[in-house]
């Protein structure tokens, strides 16, 4: 894995920037196997964990949503809930996902939808996730 050890990255929703909590992510290799090696990208704060699939003899990149998550253990914030919300439900209905490497091209990565997820407009969605995190934090 050499170079992508530890390399920071960047994910972006095509053609939008990198939101804040997904800028300057370290990129961890976390097993593999059959020419396919599973990575996870982490934001600064290591409140989220978005999870990749390299399948190096297709030489394709995949989006691993059940991989990926906010870690409930840590103080979460709504910056967080947001930008992961977003990107959960912007995946769901097939957005172009980029992995931006300093230096290199970036890399489109293929979406691998969960079964049994229905989607839901990603606004609506943030919305949802951020009154309901509100009222978490209000109890």
């Amino acid at each position: 894995m050499g170079a992508l050890n530890g390399a920071n990255v960047s994910v972006r929703l095509w053609p939008d920037q990198s939101p804040k909590q997904f800028k300057n992510m370290k990129l961890l290799p976390v097993g593999g196997g059959n020419g396919v090696v599973k990575l996870f990208a982490v934001n600064e704060r290591e409140t989220i964990v978005l999870g990749f699939a390299m399948d190096v003899a297709a030489g394709r990149m995949h989006t691993q949503l059940d991989e990926s998550g906010m870690r409930a253990d840590l103080d979460i914030t709504e910056e967080d809930v947001e930008d992961f919300t977003r990107y959960f439900h912007s995946v769901i209905g097939n957005r172009t996902v980029e992995l931006v490497i300093d230096g290199v091209e970036p890399v489109n990565c293929e979406v691998v939808i969960p079964v049994n997820i229905l989607p839901q407009a990603p606004e609506e969605a943030v919305a949802q996730a951020l009154e309901r995190f509100r009222q978490s934090k209000a109890v």
